[in-house]
């Protein structure tokens, strides 16, 4: 058990957060939100492991946590992609990943940077993401992402995910 309260105070702690759940909202199975877990509620000792739960009186940067997560859940249950894709892995190292879910007329990419460099993929690049955007009209009909988005840059060009960041797109065929 833990020895102490865990706080989540942090700007990166927030951050990192949202990432774990832009990955648990893209990945197949049923995504499951512990309650308080959507405002950034944390846990202590016993019996304190989790407190009564807080429906006012909460934080800016709660708030803020509360309408990405609720966001991330919308785009779920509205993606045929996101709730029965197959799954493929672009790339992948120690610290970005990029993956692909599709299903009939939808795709869905997610990119997650949890690196302390920009995860920059570009058209040019070579890959399997590029023919899959293009047969899909190369513009998304949907985007989600964690807190940068007057920095994204649209993924007909490439795209760009800021260290610590994360974003998923939604295609549609027409």
């Amino acid at each position: 058990g833990h020895l102490g309260d865990l706080p989540l105070r942090t700007d990166s702690a927030y951050q990192k957060f949202l990432q774990f759940y832009a990955w648990l909202f893209f990945s197949p199975g049923i995504p499951v939100v512990y309650y308080g877990d959507e405002i950034g509620m944390t846990g202590g000792n016993d019996p304190g492991n989790r407190n009564m739960m807080q429906f006012s009186g909460l934080t800016p940067k709660q708030t803020e946590f509360k309408n990405k997560v609720s966001e991330l859940a919308k785009l779920r249950t509205g993606s045929m992609a996101l709730c029965y894709g197959d799954y493929k892995v672009i790339t992948c190292n120690d610290s970005q990943v990029v993956v692909a879910r599709r299903y009939l007329n939808e795709l869905a990419v997610i990119a997650i940077n949890r690196g302390s460099e920009a995860l920059v993929y570009a058209a040019s690049q070579p890959g399997a993401l590029y023919p899959l955007i293009a047969e899909f009209g190369g513009e998304p009909k949907a985007t989600w992402s964690a807190g940068f988005e007057d920095e994204l840059i649209r993924m007909r060009e490439g795209f760009f995910v800021p260290p610590g960041k994360s974003v998923i797109h939604i295609y549609s065929k027409k």
